[in-house]
């Protein structure tokens, strides 16, 4: 976990698989404890309810789930993003841009534009890892995983 400066879990079906593994749940759930920004869109808000990350916090998701969402202990709004505090959640893939830009913003405290990162991406076992390059103009490298 201390090498990683957020997590963003995909939509779809694939969160039904991946909270089946005990440590990717736990990696979900330290990242949030850690304060780090943990980011979930569409169907994704199944691995918050299995991360137990969800209660008392403000979120969204795709509206199938939203019975799953509440009954975790969230307050669901039909919105594009729901920020609450690190926790940054979206309903569809129709509302990826505002989510990229809540995402940017979580990682970005002095806000720069996303075409400043020049952002490398690796793929590694059906994941990415997205790492700035060392010459980030902030003097910063920031490693996400992106499931």
């Amino acid at each position: 976990m201390g090498d990683f400066d957020a997590v963003i879990v995909p939509g779809g079906y694939a969160p039904d698989k991946m909270r089946r593994d005990a440590d990717l749940v736990q990696f979900v759930h330290d990242m949030d404890a850690a304060g780090k920004p943990v980011a979930a869109i569409c169907h994704a808000g199944w691995m918050l309810v299995s991360a137990k990350v969800l209660q008392g916090r403000q979120a969204t998701s795709f509206y199938s789930i939203r019975d799953d969402v509440e009954a975790a202990g969230a307050k669901w709004s039909d919105e594009e993003v729901v920020v609450d505090g690190n926790l940054i959640t979206s309903r569809t893939p129709a509302d990826l841009p505002a989510f990229c830009k809540a995402v940017i913003a979580a990682l970005n405290p002095v806000q720069r534009q996303p075409e400043q990162f020049g952002a490398a991406l690796a793929r590694r076992s059906g994941s990415m890892i997205m790492s700035t390059p060392a010459s980030d103009p902030q003097g910063q490298r920031l490693t996400i995983l992106i499931w």
